[in-house]
């Protein structure tokens, strides 16, 4: 019967330990993992009890990784299958750690989709195009996308923040002709996901309002 020969601490990862069966390396696991289950150096072990630990381990690993992948950022659904796929993680287990995520509530679209909006509009506007792209590559379907920012982007508030992308920018084309700024604000707006009729908007407040303060060029 196979035995446990060795239960060693990695030397590159001290919360990491290997197991060895036979004097061979047979797999490795966190401290977390090992306390949870009852080896000794010495312990026979049927083939059958090897085959469950390592169904264990691989799940306690995989776990790990996506709480790992989680710490750095908020994940769509879409987002950790595909990371998990890249680690070479069979299919079944993948879905199956993905469900537990989604049963933690670690995962959540909905959610991920109105904190995406939410913080885009705060540090890097997007108009209502920007926000949709981004959010299906991301692996959020259309329909949660739609709600996401119908419920961060208010009917005509599209407008309002693309006219405060250029009054932010106004400096940047200073001295330029007229024209010339009017196509340097659609191309940047345009870039950024904005519509068309929401950049018209947009740019008539901002020459309106360079026309009553004089400086309409």
């Amino acid at each position: 019967m196979p035995k446990i020969t060795a239960i060693s601490q990695q030397k590159k990862d001290d919360s990491r330990w290997s197991i060895f069966v036979d004097g061979e390396f047979f797999i490795g696991c966190t401290s977390e993992f090992l306390a949870t289950v009852n080896l000794h150096e010495g312990d026979e072990v049927s083939p059958e009890q090897l085959d469950r630990l390592l169904t264990d381990v691989t799940g306690s690993n995989i776990r790990q990784k996506a709480l790992g992948y989680l710490s750095r950022r908020a994940r769509s659904i879409a987002e950790m299958r595909k990371y998990l796929a890249e680690k070479e993680f069979s299919e079944e287990l993948i879905s199956e750690t993905i469900e537990w995520l989604i049963g933690k509530r670690y995962l959540d679209d909905r959610q991920f989709a109105d904190d995406w909006v939410k913080m885009r509009l705060r540090l890097a506007p997007r108009g209502k195009q920007g926000l949709l792209m981004e959010l299906y590559q991301k692996g959020i379907d259309r329909a949660t996308a739609n709600q996401a920012i119908e419920d961060n982007l208010e009917s005509g508030a599209e407008t309002e923040v693309a006219y405060q992308i250029i009054v932010q920018r106004k400096n940047r084309w200073k001295g330029a002709e007229w024209l010339e700024i009017e196509r340097r604000i659609y191309n940047f707006l345009s870039y950024r996901g904005f519509s068309g009729e929401a950049i018209v908007a947009a740019v008539r407040r901002y020459r309106e309002e360079l026309k009553q303060s004089g400086k309409d060029s």
